[in-house]
């Protein structure tokens, strides 16, 4: 039977040549860490492609507000062009004569004449064009159209103005509002004012 002596000198020697095998083992598998061209190549292809969709994404939201902006803009414009020649026809004394592509009214500020025309795809005021801030819009439609008579007095009625705005860029926008104008001695059509230069 082997003694101690022995029985420590034969583990010393086996974990000796175990330590010598996980040293051995070791130094193979730190050669073989590397990366290879395969694991490069997939890596590469697969930002590439995170990258293009994500691109894409950011693109199609950009192109998305930008848009919407544009037709918010384009939607104020309107607005404030009619809410301009509302304002104007609510406090004006009378009007004087309309058509669906005019009208010619009292100016609430001054006591003179105020003519709005849309011809040409263009609405003068007074023979201007009226401005508009956006360099890629314009007026492509101004109609007025008389609602109802409203019994309360025979010269008042009841007008509605419609304006449309296009831009550039594909987004139309429609304005419609309404409003109750005097006539003078009820003085309601054109033919009352043809031949006269506003």
């Amino acid at each position: 039977m082997a003694t101690k002596t022995q029985r420590h000198e034969a583990n010393n020697v086996c974990n000796h040549s175990g330590l010598m095998v996980a040293i051995k083992n070791k130094e193979k598998r730190a050669n073989l860490s590397g990366v290879t061209l395969i694991e490069l190549c997939i890596v590469m292809v697969m930002t590439v492609v995170i990258g293009a969709v994500t691109l894409a994404v950011w693109n199609n939201i950009n192109r998305h507000v930008i848009n919407k902006r544009r037709k918010s803009l384009l939607h104020a414009e309107t607005r404030y062009i009619a809410n301009a020649i509302i304002s104007q026809l609510r406090r004006s004394e009378a009007v004087l004569s309309w058509n669906p592509s005019g009208i010619t009214y009292i100016s609430p500020n001054s006591k003179d004449t105020v003519v709005y025309e849309y011809y040409d795809n263009v609405l003068y005021k007074n023979d201007r064009p009226v401005p508009i801030i956006s360099q890629a819009a314009h007026i492509s439609g101004f109609n007025i159209t008389e609602i109802e008579e409203i019994n309360i007095k025979k010269e008042i009625n009841l007008l509605s103005i419609e304006i449309t705005m296009d831009d550039d860029f594909s987004n139309s926008v429609t304005i419609s509002s309404s409003v109750a104008v005097k006539f003078i001695d009820g003085m309601k059509d054109e033919e009352a004012f043809r031949g006269w230069n506003f």
